[in-house]
């Protein structure tokens, strides 16, 4: 129908037989094209077909920026970490102004100004004056939703255990999350095999009757053939690829992902080895790249500013009978900029313009 409506618009004869001059026939014509266009564009604005958005995701228990050389080195673990080039990083191990690390040292915040992303920190135990426990750094174009922490269950008089949740948003709709990412450190030892079991159950029952794609990155403190391994394996996949340099069967640290059909894999999960990474900590960082498979439609605000952008087209295309209106600086131009395609790439927002700027160029 918008065809054939094309066509007869474009047999109208562009001379003074409308009663108007050859300038504003053609400008008329133009109006009416613009129109046109911004019709067959809604359906895009209404009904976003699904795109993915590629995520680095690292986790590293940095060991309070201790290296095995005795020397503690925050520059060194940043170093590490923006060599990696993660988009989100699970961090364990985190000193917040206690005696060992320096009253003023606050590991966290420094990590996220020194790498230029956002940070989040969950305390599990007062320490030496200050805070010890978890982190996440994501970078600034994803936006924070709600921030949890909460213990996890620890052995009785022994070291208190907790995960970190940040519900991550990539179309800067602060209510709605399209994934929660995790950071946790289960419990160590030959003997806690039974509290990383609990832990783990725990753990699978945050997510358990949720819909909402998650990523966990922790110190699991247990390899692939444990039964707290098995028992995340009920409720999360591990996109470990067969050889991550480190070797599997020594491998404690993990990135999960969670929601069949939600994450495919880009990357699989590697640790990064090398003359830097063997000194800064006691563990090696471990990045793995998913997709996100799909990303959210339109905000309701969103479509309403679309409808009212086509209004204001429509009203132009009514008015637009002679010259003086068609050059009038009250006819709106966002009715002939801003109409165009919504779609969301990394997490912005975005109005395809060049649908009609090129269009009119053309006529």
């Amino acid at each position: 129908m918008q065809l054939q409506r094309l066509k007869q618009l474009s047999k109208v004869p562009i001379n003074g037989s409308l009663g108007l001059s050859t300038t504003a026939a053609v400008r008329q014509l133009s109006a009416r094209l613009r129109f046109i266009g911004a019709i067959a564009l809604v359906p895009t604005l209404f009904i976003a077909p699904a795109h993915a958005r590629t995520l680095r995701v690292l986790t590293y228990n940095i060991h309070h920026s201790e290296g095995s050389d005795g020397a503690f080195d925050l520059a060194r673990i940043v170093g590490v970490i923006t060599a990696a080039s993660p988009d989100i990083v699970a961090l364990q191990e985190l000193d917040q102004g206690n005696a060992r690390s320096g009253v003023n040292v606050f590991q966290l915040d420094q990590l996220a100004q020194l790498t230029g992303m956002q940070g989040f920190f969950g305390k599990t135990i007062d320490y030496q004056g200050g805070a010890y426990g978890n982190g996440i750094l994501m970078r600034s174009d994803l936006h924070a939703t709600g921030v949890d922490n909460r213990a996890i269950p620890s052995p009785v008089g022994g070291e208190g255990r907790g995960i970190l949740k940040v519900g991550v948003s990539l179309d800067g709709d602060n209510d709605t999350p399209e994934f929660n990412f995790y950071a946790t450190h289960f419990t160590n030892g030959s003997t806690a095999a039974a509290t990383r079991l609990e832990q783990a159950t725990f753990v699978n029952s945050l997510v358990s009757s949720s819909t909402i794609p998650a990523i966990i990155g922790g110190d699991f403190n247990a390899t692939y053939t444990s039964t707290s391994y098995q028992r995340l394996s009920e409720q999360w996949q591990d996109p470990t690829a067969a050889n991550p340099i480190y070797p599997r069967n020594s491998q404690i640290d993990f990135v999960f992902h969670r929601q069949p059909g939600a994450w495919s894999v880009v990357e699989p999960g590697v640790f990064i080895v090398n003359a830097t990474t063997r000194v800064a900590s006691d563990h090696f960082p471990y990045v793995v790249t998913l997709d996100l498979a799909t990303v959210p439609e339109p905000s309701a605000a969103v479509m309403a500013e679309a409808c009212g952008v086509l209004m204001m087209a429509w009203r132009r295309q009514r008015s637009c009978t002679g010259t003086a209106r068609c050059e009038s600086s009250e006819a709106s131009p966002r009715a002939t900029r801003d109409v165009g395609a919504y779609r969301v790439q990394r997490g912005r927002r975005f109005w395809r313009r060049s649908h009609l700027n090129s269009f009119e160029k053309n006529m």
